[in-house]
């Protein structure tokens, strides 16, 4: 059975995929060449999804409280501090208190799962 996607379902995904881009584009930014670069974004995301998909996503192979937040806090950090290299101050902060209020709610209250 399929459960309902609500209103923070959503939010966080925005947050997901605002993180995913940032740290891609931070990525690109690193290389010197189409090459380089290439491989920075492969290895960046490519990591990043990775620990994303064993350790946070809903069907984590990993279904442990403590690595679901670690994990996820690691990954939403690394996203919001290439962002930060993209953009104002004040876009990342207004991100950031999106991103620690949607996550917060994923555990408790009444958007929990």
């Amino acid at each position: 059975m399929r459960e309902s996607v609500n209103a923070n379902d959503l939010v966080v995904f925005v947050v997901e995929v605002v993180v995913f881009v940032s740290l891609g584009i931070w990525a690109w930014r690193q290389g010197n060449h189409v090459v380089t670069s290439g491989l920075a974004v492969v290895a960046v995301v490519g990591l990043a999804a990775v620990l994303w998909g064993v350790f946070v996503s809903p069907q984590a192979p990993v279904d442990l409280v403590a690595t679901n937040v670690g994990f996820r806090l690691v990954v939403l950090v690394a996203g919001l501090a290439a962002l930060a290299t993209l953009v104002s101050l004040p876009v990342v902060a207004a991100v950031a208190v999106v991103t620690a209020v949607s996550s917060v709610l994923i555990y408790v209250g009444p958007f929990s799962r």
